[in-house]
Order: structure tokens, then sequence, then C-alpha cells
């Protein structure tokens, strides 16, 4: 049973009581798909800035210090590190979290 209290600190849970969200149980049958989509989208964002970074491109300089995977792959793109095929297999990756994020209603992909 997944709510909102376990994600929260002290602080703003306290703060957040009287509107009795915090322990209200997560009613998302594809709540673990959304979450497996946003960790992939995060996870190859960092990816593909370290290794942007590695190879000498100033990333956090020329993005504002964002992890945002579509502004990497674009880089990443533009300067040949990856292939049409590669970026496009990283954007459906973003797509798809945003997706996740975003849209009270989504389409399973299991």
């Amino acid at each position: 049973m997944l709510k909102l209290r376990t994600f929260l600190s002290s602080r703003h849970a306290q703060v957040l009581e009287p509107t009795g969200l915090l322990d209200e149980e997560v009613r998302d049958p594809l709540l673990e798909e959304r979450m497996v989509r946003i960790r992939a989208q995060i996870t190859a964002a960092m990816v593909l800035n370290g290794k942007l970074e590695e190879m000498g491109f100033q990333v956090a300089q020329r993005r504002h210090m964002t992890i945002d995977l579509a502004s990497l792959v674009a880089l990443a793109e533009e300067q040949g590190v990856l292939t049409r095929k590669e970026a496009k297999v990283l954007m459906r990756i973003n797509n798809e979290a945003n997706e996740a994020k975003h849209a009270l209603h989504f389409t399973s992909r299991v």
C-alpha cells in the first residue's frame, strides 16, 4: 500500500497533515510501470550526461545544470556521440516517461 507520507520529510508531512492526503492509498494499477519509465528516463539522462562530460563537453554550463534527457540527446546527436537511431530510442524513453508523469490515463507497454 503506497502512501504519500512515505516520500515526505517530517516538515512537509506536518504542513500537509490537515489535508488528509498523507495516508490515502494510491489507487493506480499502473503506478509501478509509471515509476519504471521515470527511473529509466532519469538513469538515461544521468549516464548520457556523464558520458558527454567524460568526452569533454561542458554539459552543465550549456544546459543550465539540468538532467533534461531531450536536451542531452540533442547535444549528443549534434556532436556525433549518438546516431539518429540511438537518439530515437532515447527520445522514446523520454516521451514514455513524460507520458507516465503527466497523463492521468495511459496505455501500458508491458
